[in-house]
């Protein structure tokens, strides 16, 4: 469902926890697959992603993780060994970046609470 806009239902919130493997590799030849992680409100993006392109030939995939409000602290993985990389789309509403993050934080209150030093970008 790509930027939210496909006819599934969006969910409110996502939570992708550390132990979550998203794999849409190509396995020898072609591209990356997509992966699309999507919520209207709040994303809780820990997991891994993967869409990687094929080992012999083939681009890197898509990996959209988004939210109205988005912590993004897993990885995502779009290489392609002999071909172009693909694309990480982060698509929150703004864009926090925070530094010294010690934990994920929790969810109060429909808001995401952090223990790290917050600094916006202007």
């Amino acid at each position: 469902n790509y930027q939210g806009k496909g006819p599934e239902q969006n969910a409110e919130y996502t939570w992708i926890d550390p132990d979550v493997v998203l794999n849409a590799n190509a396995i020898r030849e072609g591209d990356g697959g997509k992966i699309i992680v999507w919520s209207d409100l709040g994303t809780m993006y820990l997991g891994n992603i993967f869409a990687r392109g094929g080992e012999l030939q083939g681009d890197g995939g898509l990996a959209e993780i988004s939210g109205g409000q988005l912590v993004f602290a897993g990885k995502a993985d779009v290489k392609a060994p002999f071909g172009l990389s693909g694309t990480v789309l982060l698509d929150p509403l703004d864009i926090t970046i925070i530094d010294g993050l010690s934990s994920a934080g929790t969810w109060q209150s429909g808001a995401f609470q952090t223990d790290g030093t917050i600094r916006r970008l202007q």
